[in-house]
C-alpha cells in the first residue's frame, strides 16, 4: 500500500490538467506510422495491420512512432465519438463466486477474502443515483453464481430497476411539459458466464449489455492461469450467443498476465477483432496474495510491484490505441483503477482511444472489498467518486455525456442494421 504521504503526492499530481501535454494531430506528428505502414495517413484513418506489425508497435522503443499511433488512435475516436465520453455506473452486488480461477483474489478457496452481499435496494439507490446525474447506465457486478433462485433474485432486480428508473425519467419530461413517458436505465451484467437461459431471462426482463472478459486469448496461457472449470470453448461461445440474444457485449484480456509474451497481446486484439465485440474491456492484471499464479508473477517481476505497475500501464495504453486502430468503432473502457497505475491513468487512456469510463459507484463500503482497492487505497475520497471523474474526463480534453441518453457502439448498430 501506498505511504499517506506518497498518496498525497500522486493526488496532487492528478489535480494537475493534462490538457497542456496533450500534442495536436498533424501529419508530421503521425509520419512515423505513417511511414511503418507505408502509406499516408489522414485524420481519423484505422488500419488493418497483421500480427506481427502489432507486435512490433507493442514492443517498439521508438518513442516517436508510439506518440505517433496513440495519436492516430485518438484521432480515430474523435472522428467517430467527437470528444464526448459515456460513463457505466459499476455496482457490485457480492463478491461470492462458485469460481476457482487461479488469478482472482475472489475465487471459492481464497478464504481471506472478505465476502458481502448487497440488498435489491442498494442497486435500486445506486440507479437513482447515477440516473439523477444523468448517467444512462448502471453495471450490475458480481461473482459468478448461477441457479434457479438466484436467476430468480436477478430477475427481480432488473425488472424493478427498469420500471423505477422509467419513472425517474418521466419526471424529468414532465418538468419539460413533455408527457410521452420514459425510458429506462440501460442494466449491464458482469456477473462471469451466465447460463444461457439466464442470458434470454434477464435479456426479456430488460437487461441489454454484458461485460465478459475473455482474460486471455491464447488457449494455452488460458488453461495455465485459470484453469477454469469451463473451458476456453465454452466460453467464447457464451460471447457469441450473448451477441447473438441482442446483448451489446463487452470483452477483453488483462495485460501483464505471467507467461505472457507480445505475441500474446497482438493475438488479443485480433481475436476481438474476429469475433466482433461491441465493446472492448481491457485491464491489468494485478497481482493478488493467496492466489496460485501469484509466486510466478513474484518471480517474472522480481517483486518490483509498484515497477509493474507502470510498465504494464505503458502496455496497456498501446493496447488501448492499437485496439481503437484495429477495431475502430467499438466502444473502449478506461476506469478509475487506471490511477492506480499511473498519476494521470484515467486521462491518458481517454487520450488514446479509450470513450467509456468504468466508474465504481455503489455503496461506499462495498469498495472496502474491491479486486482493486484490497492492496492499494481507491486514489480519491470515496465521496467524491463522480466530481472526480468528471474533474479527469474534463481535464483530458473530454465531454462527458450527463443527459441519460445510451451510448451504442456504432458497431453493435450495425450488427442489426448493416447498411449503417
Amino acid at each position: 500500500m501506498l505511504s499517506h504521504f506518497g498518496r498525497i503526492g500522486l493526488l496532487g499530481q492528478r489535480c494537475l490538467s493534462t490538457a497542456a501535454a496533450r500534442i495536436p494531430w498533424s501529419e508530421e506528428a503521425v509520419k512515423p506510422l505513417s511511414s511503418f505502414v507505408g502509406k499516408k495517413l489522414g485524420r481519423g484513418s484505422s488500419l488493418e495491420l497483421t500480427k506481427q506489425q502489432l507486435v512490433d508497435l507493442l514492443t517498439s522503443e521508438d518513442a516517436s512512432l508510439v506518440q505517433a499511433y496513440i495519436l492516430q488512435a485518438n484521432s480515430v475516436t474523435e472522428s467517430i465519438f467527437s470528444n464526448a465520453v459515456s460513463i457505466h455506473g459499476f455496482m457490485d452486488l457480492h463478491n461470492m463466486c462458485e469460481r476457482n480461477c487461479q488469478h482472482c483474489y475472489m475465487r471459492r478457496s481464497n478464504k481471506d477474502v472478505k465476502r458481502f452481499m448487497c440488498f435489491p435496494t442498494h442497486v435500486y439507490d445506486n440507479m437513482e443515483w447515477l440516473y439523477n446525474n444523468g448517467i444512462a447506465t448502471i453495471v450490475i457486478s458480481s461473482g459468478e453464481f448461477n441457479n434457479e433462485g438466484r436467476t430468480e433474485f436477478i430477475e427481480g432486480i432488473i425488472e424493478n430497476t427498469i420500471a423505477k428508473s422509467t419513472e425517474i425519467d418521466r419526471g424529468f419530461r414532465v418538468q419539460k411539459g413533455d408527457y410521452s413517458g420514459g425510458n429506462p436505465i440501460q442494466i449491464g451484467l458482469q456477473m462471469g458466464e451466465i447460463p444461457m437461459n439466464s442470458c434470454r431471462r434477464y435479456f426479456a426482463k430488460g437487461a441489454s449489455l454484458a461485460y465478459l472478459r475473455m482474460e486471455a486469448s491464447d488457449r494455452l496461457l488460458y488453461k495455465d492461469i485459470f484453469i477454469r472449470e469451463k473451458g476456453y470453448d465454452e466460453r467464447v461461445a457464451t460471447i457469441q450467443k450473448m451477441m447473438k440474444q441482442g446483448y451489446e457485449v463487452y470483452s477483453g484480456t488483462l495485460v501483464g498476465l505471467p507467461f505472457q509474451t507480445p505475441e500474446n497481446l497482438a493475438e488479443d486484439i485480433l481475436f476481438l477483432k474476429d469475433v466482433g465485440v461491441d465493446g472492448v474491456d481491457l485491464d491489468v492484471y494485478m497481482p493478488t496474495k493467496n492466489t496460485p499464479i501469484y509466486p510466478f508473477w513474484r518471480e517474472e517481476t522480481h517483486n518490483d510491484y509498484f515497477g509493474y505497475l507502470e510498465k504494464s500501464f505503458q502496455q496497456l495504453k498501446r493496447m488501448t490505441a492499437l485496439s481503437r486502430l484495429v477495431l475502430r468503432d467499438v466502444n473502449i473502457t478506461a476506469s478509475e483503477h487506471q490511477l492506480l497505475l499511473h498519476a494521470n491513468g484515467l486521462q491518458e487512456m481517454l487520450n488514446a482511444g479509450a470513450n467509456v469510463v468504468k466508474m465504481y459507484s455503489g455503496p461506499l463500503w462495498t469498495r472496502m472489498f474491491n479486486l482493486y482497492f484490497d492492496e492499494m487505497q481507491p486514489p480519491f475520497p470515496e465521496e467524491e467518486v463522480l466530481k472526480h471523474n468528471l474533474d479527469y474526463i474534463r481535464s483530458a480534453g473530454k465531454v462527458p455525456v450527463l443527459n441519460r441518453a445510451i451510448c451504442h457502439s456504432p458497431s453493435f448498430i450495425r450488427r442489426f442494421n448493416p447498411s449503417l
